[in-house]
């Protein structure tokens, strides 16, 4: 299993209702232990899965205190999986890094398969990749209740003080006492319900309901919804960056620069490991005396001598390299600045405008084809999609119009939707660069630091650019 990759907005902890294991089987004219067996199978997927997606918990729902009231064929059958499972996962568990912990009331449950739960436990306790976590005869309320029995006793035999008693304590009772709270709470089968899973814990979780059946659901699947949520965190603090601006936005943007000369340092095929890391550091220099220093030719001499500094941490592409670091690293400054100078909503609807542009694109070069747009760059760009991309940003800017983003401007109407369509296409040259820097390092995403979505390279290249030409051209539309 590879190493936890620990990637940027991505669910520390997520927790997994399986459902849907009976109907899958069902459908197929088979069993419901049947598809119990094709959901053990599953789990194995998903657990292998975790590292590369910077998952350090995942806790599952197997079985519900509620199960019981199942028939006793399905009951049996699915303890003699559980130990089944056991035996067949515990060497390549420790094997893989996962540690197994299992939650719920054991009391209940036949002394060999609790018996066998402890020997997992024991013999993967020194494990740290993942912590996977099995809810067997567990429910939510009862796990509550054995926690506030814990809990009474403490008190009764003098040990715990009523009067200090608070949500830290009994949460110190519960199962899970071990484990930080969820982040993502997934439940599979198209049902919107909890089902007593993790009541106290997921107080504060995200939830994400889909309709696939467990055993249909796919690494993909649960790669897409993390992204989705990391995507989500990412774009939360830079609403919040955009919004209080200060410290909190040149932090966040000094981040983003950072990562990103990261990325392009590393998939420059650097000569030596460290490079990554001195790349960033020095365009993090900077963009620090292009920000704050009060002598411009002292901050065009830092400017210079970091690009000098790219071109020789850099081995495959050594001058575009240094020409994307320039971009990025002047797209940072003027995204601070243009915050200042025109506020939140013109950098809003330049960042708007991006996305629109891609969205657009998107799906207007699959809906109506046509001709190449560079097709030994990116052979799915079509000009139909950098047309629709361009109707986007004009529909986009027409939007921002009605909420007043552009009072401090000297264009017209008419000269402000061209500027939107130079934006766009910005855009896409940016895009377009990007997909030429990585077709000549020979790599598919810059990086994997975002799930699903490859890394901030892959994601602001068209931004930083869009970014860019605003900054350049400030004199005239202001």
């Amino acid at each position: 299993m590879p190493k936890n990759k620990g990637i940027i907005g991505a669910a520390k902890h997520v927790a997994i209702i399986m459902d849907g294991n009976g109907r899958w089987a069902k459908s197929r004219g088979k069993p419901r232990l049947y598809g119990h067996r094709a959901g053990a199978k599953r789990v194995r997927d998903i657990v292998e899965a975790c590292p590369q997606l910077g998952v350090k918990y995942l806790t599952v729902f197997a079985f519900s205190s509620e199960n019981w009231k199942r028939t006793q064929t399905e009951v049996a059958g699915l303890m003699k999986l559980f130990k089944k499972y056991i035996l067949s996962e515990a060497k390549r568990l420790v094997d893989a890094g996962v540690r197994v912990r299992f939650i719920g009331d054991r009391l209940r449950l036949e002394p060999r398969l609790v018996q066998l739960m402890d020997e997992l436990e024991k013999m993967t306790s020194k494990n740290t990749l993942v912590n996977l976590t099995v809810a067997i005869n567990y429910g939510g309320r009862d796990e509550v209740a054995r926690a506030s029995r814990r809990m009474a006793q403490d008190v009764a035999k003098g040990k715990l003080n009523p009067d200090k008693v608070n949500e830290q304590t009994l949460a110190r009772y519960l199962d899970t006492y071990v484990l930080p709270d969820p982040d993502l709470v997934i439940r599979t089968s198209g049902e919107a319900r909890i089902s007593n899973f993790l009541l106290w814990q997921s107080a504060y979780a995200e939830y994400e309901f889909v309709k696939t059946l467990w055993p249909d659901f796919t690494v993909r699947d649960f790669q897409e919804i993390v992204s989705i949520f990391a995507a989500s965190v990412l774009a939360l603090a830079g609403f919040l960056a955009m919004f209080f601006g200060g410290l909190f936005l040149l932090v966040t943007v000094v981040g983003l620069v950072f990562v990103m000369h990261y990325e392009l340092a590393k998939m420059q095929s650097p000569l030596f490991l460290e490079a990554p890391i001195y790349s960033s550091i020095v365009a993090l220099i900077a963009i620090l005396f292009l920000t704050y220093a009060d002598f411009w030719i002292l901050s065009l001499s830092i400017l210079a001598v970091s690009l000098i500094c790219q071109y020789f941490l850099m081995s495959t592409q050594k001058l575009l390299g240094t020409l994307y670091s320039l971009i990025i690293i002047l797209g940072g400054f003027y995204i601070i600045e243009l915050r200042g100078d025109f506020g939140i909503l013109f950098v809003a609807w330049v960042v708007c405008l991006v996305i629109v542009t891609d969205t657009f694109g998107y799906f207007g070069g699959r809906l109506i084809g046509g001709p190449k747009f560079f097709i030994s760059i990116s052979p799915n760009k079509t000009w139909a999609g950098v047309l629709s991309g361009w109707a986007g940003a004009f529909l986009c800017t027409y939007f921002f119009m009605e909420f007043n983003a552009f009072t401090d401007f000297t264009l017209n109407a008419q000269t402000l939707f061209l500027f939107a369509i130079l934006l766009s296409l910005g855009s896409q040259v940016g895009d377009l660069f990007e997909s030429f820097m990585k077709r000549k390092c020979k790599v598919k995403d810059s990086s994997n630091i975002i799930p699903g979505h490859g890394g901030f390279l892959d994601r602001f290249d068209g931004i930083i650019v869009a970014i860019l030409i605003c900054g350049i051209l400030e004199p005239l539309i202001s």
